[in-house]
């Protein structure tokens, strides 16, 4: 039997989706505060390369780049560690597709776009190869995802990419000059509609903001105690931009939306 929803559950229903499409496009705080931090279980591998906030698992999954053997763990929302493994590929990149509901990573040089059920972390069964081949601007690149697109950087330039590894674009950056400043492998998606993409600034400790057309949108200041990562070393998870300490293995969060 069909039933007409009451006004109060309508308006209600109406409020709260205009509530999350307000917190959907935040804008950036001058000065971000920091937040929870993680410190990997293994004492394997120097640059921590992606953090990825797994909304099924409720939980964080984080690697580190440079070797197969390297560890793959995950965390929870409060930083609690929750599974210890190998990554089982030399990866840089890694991203959530929400559509898909698959974990996606993209690995060093020609290694190519993979594939993994978050379900299986800390299993056997491991990556899947999605598309081989060197699919990112440089051997070293750490891809994202944001909307349908995924992107890389690299010397100034945003690159797009279908969701099957075909090169769509490549966008010269405009309105932010101290390109030569940006960490040189790593974008983050931020998932904020506003300023969905984010490159680190490590001379001036800032994350930057940028569309998808790779046009300076915004910025958002790091304490000064924050480490300043040239390569690696920075991520963006559940709306919050990390940034990971090598010297005591911690990734360390940092709120940058309003």
């Amino acid at each position: 039997m069909f039933t007409i929803p009451s006004l109060r559950t309508t308006t209600l229903t109406v409020l709260s989706l205009f509530a999350s499409q307000l917190a959907f496009a935040q804008a950036p705080m001058s000065q971000a505060k920091e937040n929870i931090s993680y410190t990997f279980q293994s004492g394997d591998g120097t640059n921590a390369s992606a953090l990825v906030w797994l909304p099924g698992k409720g939980v964080y999954a984080t690697a580190i780049a440079g070797n197969s053997q390297f560890p793959l763990e995950t965390f929870s929302a409060t930083g609690s560690p929750s599974q210890q493994g190998m990554v089982g590929e030399d990866i840089r990149g890694m991203w959530y597709d929400a559509k898909k509901g698959m974990l996606m990573a993209n690995g060093a040089g020609e290694t190519g776009w993979l594939s993994m059920d978050p379900a299986a972390i800390g299993g056997n069964e491991g990556w899947q190869l999605v598309k081989g081949g060197q699919n990112q601007p440089d051997f070293q690149s750490a891809l994202t995802q944001s909307g349908k697109m995924v992107y890389g950087y690299l010397d100034g330039n945003i690159y797009a990419y279908t969701s099957k590894g075909k090169q769509k674009a490549m966008m010269p950056i405009s309105g932010y000059s101290a390109t030569e400043n940006l960490n040189t492998t790593t974008i983050c998606a931020t998932g904020n509609s506003g300023y969905p993409l984010a490159l680190f600034d490590y001379a001036d400790g800032k994350v930057v903001f940028f569309d998808t057309k790779a046009n300076c949108v915004g910025s958002s200041k790091l304490p000064e105690s924050a480490v300043r990562p040239d390569m690696f070393r920075f991520a963006f998870a559940n709306n919050m931009a990390w940034i990971y300490d090598v010297d005591n293995r911690t990734w360390t969060a940092y709120r940058v939306f309003q």
